[in-house]
């Protein structure tokens, strides 16, 4: 933080941390936060990431399901990825001794007696723990920088092909709508379209495969067959790691699956380049 001066006034001027390499002098450079903005809210020094830790009350997890468990988890996902940016759940269960318990009134003496003696138990006895429940929220706003730009180049203006309000570019879909089936994923049309889009995408990918190799056996030399389809395995196999680093990077970077995925077109077009010197007459 920094403090600007205009005239008799000072305003508070904060700036990206940058952590310092030599060994740090003060504890100030060891802690990662920087100032509580609001009561309960702290900003951090990294990226402008803020922190709030809420005590929560809810469900036994440990008693439901696991269907039911993976279906929370989802719901939670829904609304914390609305927010954007990169986010993160931390949660911390404190157990501490009995120190109270709320007053319960009686309308009949004897239950009251035997309330009273439970109680007198459970606050002398030094085994009696009870659970504190706190979740710990910390989110990282998207950095503006000339990644907007790109994924505006890729995505188009404020669109994209499939959203819970569009479907393919065109076609307007009421976000509330009902839900087709009771399931927490794939019920709405604009999920289901998703997918009949990736299951076309997979059916020409099949086909590519099965072309390429036709193809090889074509031009490849016939002594040299085995060759060629020992280096055509070995070099899909060793590069097959590429494709997925390309998407998770494009995704972490411009913070959106679509421009993850959109990346994949670099390697079509360089791709459909390369087809371009390829000769199909079998080489002699």
């Amino acid at each position: 933080m920094k403090l600007a001066e205009k005239g008799t006034e000072s305003m508070a001027a904060y700036v990206e941390y940058i952590p310092r390499k030599r060994k740090p002098d003060l504890l100030s450079d060891e802690v990662p936060w920087r100032n509580m903005v609001l009561p309960g809210q702290v900003l951090q020094k990294w990226q402008h990431g803020l922190q709030r830790s809420y005590r929560v009350r809810g469900p036994d997890l440990q008693g439901i399901s696991r269907e039911e468990q993976g279906a929370l988890m989802l719901q939670a996902n829904e609304v914390l990825k609305r927010i954007g940016g990169r986010w993160m759940l931390q949660s911390e269960a404190q157990r501490a001794r009995v120190q109270t318990l709320p007053v319960v009134p009686w309308a009949s003496p004897v239950p009251a007696l035997i309330d009273q003696e439970r109680r007198q138990a459970l606050l002398t006895t030094p085994g009696s723990r009870e659970t504190a429940y706190f979740l710990t929220l910390t989110w990282y706003p998207p950095s503006p920088s000339t990644r907007q730009g790109l994924r505006w180049l890729l995505q188009g203006p404020e669109t994209a092909s499939m959203t819970p309000d569009e479907l393919l570019f065109a076609i307007p879909w009421d976000r509330a709508a009902p839900k087709l089936w009771s399931l927490p994923f794939f019920n709405t049309v604009p999920e289901l379209a998703y997918i009949g889009v990736v299951t076309l995408i997979a059916v020409f990918i099949t086909a590519a495969y099965a072309n390429s190799r036709t193809m090889l056996a074509r031009i490849a030399p016939p002594e040299m067959m085995t060759e060629f389809f020992g280096i055509y395995s070995l070099s899909g196999t060793s590069v097959a790691w590429i494709g997925s680093f390309t998407v998770q990077w494009f995704t972490d970077v411009f913070q959106s699956q679509r421009v993850g995925f959109a990346s994949i077109l670099i390697f079509m077009v360089l791709g459909m380049i390369g087809m371009l010197f390829v000769r199909e007459e079998r080489t002699a």
